[in-house]
């Protein structure tokens, strides 16, 4: 699922897989956020899934390898993700907050196309430190 900009609701995603020999090509990629600090409201942050591994031996990520999506957001907030980019991504709070984030990956330049299963992570925003 993904959060709608438009109507601010999660929407289910859809996407096609294909079927093989398990016992072939038993190692799936795997999605890995890694880890952040709290994030100020207004600042970007970089988020980035550089320690996701794509699978069996060679196989390899592609150009948009890496799906974030934003799947919770704090009421007030119209901050939006829903991204198939490169292995790091900017994303900036509007409000404070927990923001919840999926990534999900895929092996695209390899012989199958193998997809993860989503990993869930939540980044906390907080607001500016007041300037005495």
């Amino acid at each position: 699922q993904y959060m709608d900009p438009y109507l601010e609701v999660l929407t289910d995603k859809v996407m096609g897989l294909s079927a093989f020999d398990i016992s072939e090509n038993p190692e799936l990629p795997v999605a890995n956020p890694g880890t952040y600090p709290d994030l100020v409201v207004g600042q970007n942050m970089s988020l980035n899934g550089v320690l996701s591994s794509p699978g069996p031996e060679g196989y390899k990520f592609g150009n948009k390898s890496y799906w974030w999506y934003l799947t919770g957001k704090p009421d007030g907030s119209s901050a939006y993700l829903n991204e198939e980019t490169s292995v790091t991504h900017s994303f900036k709070a509007d409000v404070a907050g927990d923001y919840t984030i999926q990534l999900q990956v895929q092996s695209t330049d390899s012989p199958a196309f193998l997809v993860s299963e989503p990993v869930e992570f939540t980044l906390t925003a907080v607001d500016p430190a007041p300037i005495d």
